[in-house]
């Protein structure tokens, strides 16, 4: 069965919660928000398997739905260890009186591939809008968080922001295939071609 994928827009700031779907495992890439239409949306598909929960990065944004799914599945949450800080402590990834941080058990990701059953990722670890933000290539598609957006690119002037490694970070959108499909955490899809051709920080 081929990889089904769904979009779910979520929370205060039109966050991008991503549903993967094969062979009755779904894994949630950033459910930032909005337990009960996740939920919703992920019981549509009849009997499944909630495999895991990834977070692109640790902002307020991307995570509020966390704990009440893993309290829910008992799944597994993957993020990267260098945003522990912000994912763990709401002083570090609130904006203004939006704000939020995990109870649960977080697996650190380590190495450049990340195997979930059926589910086989790659993961680029692209710090620059977060310490700790990464990307997770799948079958031509890449989730690319707040570090990639279509004619765009994530915030530096937050906490762990640096616009110097944001920039080195994306070399690595340079070195994909052109054709890889790019799912940003806000706003609409894109292609690696587009914005090598159009974004104005890959020119």
């Amino acid at each position: 069965m081929n990889m089904e994928l769904e979009r779910i827009v979520v929370g205060a700031v039109q966050t991008n919660c991503y549903l993967l779907h094969k062979n009755g495992n779904i894994i949630l890439i950033d459910p930032g928000d909005s337990c009960r239409r996740i939920v919703r949306r992920m019981e549509s598909y009849g009997n499944f398997n909630l495999l895991a929960i990834l977070l692109t990065h640790g902002h307020f944004d991307h995570i509020n739905a966390v704990d009440d799914l893993v309290n829910r599945y008992h799944c597994p949450v993957y993020a990267c260890q260098d945003d522990e800080k912000m994912l763990r402590n709401r002083r570090y990834n609130c904006m203004g009186p939006l704000h939020g941080e995990l109870s649960c058990p977080i697996t650190w990701l380590s190495g450049d591939q990340l195997d979930i059953g059926d589910f086989h990722f790659r993961v680029l670890y692209t710090p620059g809008h977060t310490n700790g933000s990464v990307m997770y290539l799948i079958e031509g598609m890449l989730f690319s968080g707040d570090t990639l957006f279509r004619g765009s690119v994530g915030r530096t002037d937050l906490y762990g922001g640096s616009y110097g490694k944001l920039m080195e970070s994306l070399q690595q959108v340079r070195e994909l295939d052109e054709k890889t499909a790019v799912y940003p955490g806000h706003e609409e899809e894109t292609t690696v071609e587009e914005e090598l051709k159009f974004n104005p920080f890959l020119q």
